[in-house]
């Protein structure tokens, strides 16, 4: 069971100090350390082994290095695949894969040689590749916080601490049983020798919705729409040149250079999918969540722009109420508030992503970044 002693502290050194000053803010500080006690059980371990992905490779060997390490993948997958993966996705991957030469180009080669190295077969390989866009095909996960099914994945928050550093915390919540977690992998993006950016990803993906640049900002992508609708996706691919979500971050990482550059190009980008693009930047005020369609963005919200410290982002329109059935917004938010400006820090911040219900037994990963500091770290969270 993973415990946050660092901020189950904090909280009660402030109740204490403050229960001198206003009794009222004592008790509701006291509230809040009880909605911390309420945790998923759920066993954490963070990764330290990197692989390198080297894009000046010919494209069907940049990922060799990842799927040699990985030799039950294959099996793993397929289990996985057959077990979550809709009859009803089957003829719209049938349709990627016979167009996977003229429709998607390099990228297609990429999951080619990844299919091939891996040993899975490709369509099952392309399938997990659009995941995101055949997820409204699959079964909803149990939802969050009342009796339900929600269709949500994923909390992202960016931070200014005090003294102008920006953190970014990020939960990936999904489908995955325990069997497919060790999946999750860290990788190192290369071009030659040259370092380009580092992500966290699941073995078998070719794209990346969670990724920092050292020195110049962080990225993280959340749901929005449930993926939209599955007609309009591929549509949007086929004809407007839509990109894949997942591929999408990985294009915004490669292409970019800094947080303004990066804030632009997910603003601008042609997507397949409506999704959330959640950054955090090197210097003071850095911070946005850009609401996307699937041509054009919806809206920007600025961290420096609205006065507050932090920006929280699940799955839901910033500026509409979040569903009762699957509330995260407003319990992050009181998280966030209860340890405040004074001191949120890298591991405050991954306290607060830890409890619950900003994590739950659909967490797979957690993330934090500090973009000024160089700082990534990735954590698998397993259920008990």
């Amino acid at each position: 069971v993973f415990s946050r002693p660092c901020l189950v502290r904090h909280l009660q050194e402030r109740e204490k100090s403050e229960s001198n000053m206003r009794g009222s803010t004592a008790t509701s500080l006291l509230a809040l350390l009880l909605v911390a006690s309420s945790t998923v059980a759920m066993r954490t371990v963070q990764l330290n082994t990197t692989f390198k992905v080297d894009i000046s490779l010919d494209p069907e060997h940049r990922f060799d290095e990842v799927c040699k390490a990985f030799p039950n993948f294959a099996k793993d997958a397929k289990a996985y695949a057959e077990q979550f993966l809709p009859k009803a996705a089957i003829p719209v991957v049938d349709v990627l894969v016979d167009a996977i030469d003229t429709v998607l180009g390099e990228r297609g080669k990429e999951m080619k040689g990844y299919a091939k190295c891996t040993g899975l077969d490709l369509g099952t390989l392309v399938a997990l590749n659009y995941a995101y866009e055949l997820r409204r095909l699959g079964p909803a996960a149990p939802n969050t916080t009342t009796p339900g099914d929600y269709h949500g994945m994923c909390t992202s928050i960016v931070a200014q601490q005090e003294d102008g550093t920006m953190v970014h915390g990020r939960n990936m919540d999904w489908n995955l049983d325990n069997a497919m977690r060790p999946y999750t992998i860290l990788v190192d993006f290369y071009d030659g020798d040259k370092h380009l950016f580092q992500g966290i990803t699941f073995v078998g993906f070719i794209g990346l919705i969670t990724a920092y640049k050292p020195g110049q900002f962080s990225m993280s992508m959340d749901a929005r729409e449930e993926g939209g609708a599955i007609a309009g996706d591929f549509l949007q691919m086929i004809f407007k040149g839509g990109v894949e979500t997942s591929y999408a971050g990985r294009v915004i990482m490669q292409e970019a250079t800094d947080y303004e550059s990066a804030r632009t190009l997910a603003s601008t980008i042609s997507l397949a999918a409506p999704i959330y693009i959640i950054m955090a930047g090197s210097q003071p005020g850095e911070g946005c969540v850009v609401t996307r369609d699937r041509d054009a963005p919806v809206d920007v919200w600025d961290l420096s722009a609205t006065g507050s410290w932090y920006l929280i982002e699940t799955n839901y329109d910033h500026w509409q109420p979040a569903p009762a059935g699957d509330d995260r917004r407003d319990y992050g938010i009181k998280h966030m508030d209860a340890v405040g400006q004074d001191k949120i820090s890298i591991d405050t911040l991954f306290d607060v992503m830890s409890m619950y219900p900003t994590m739950n037994n659909n967490t797979e990963y957690t993330t934090v970044f500090a973009p000024a500091k160089s700082y990534f770290a990735g954590y698998v969270r397993y259920t008990n």
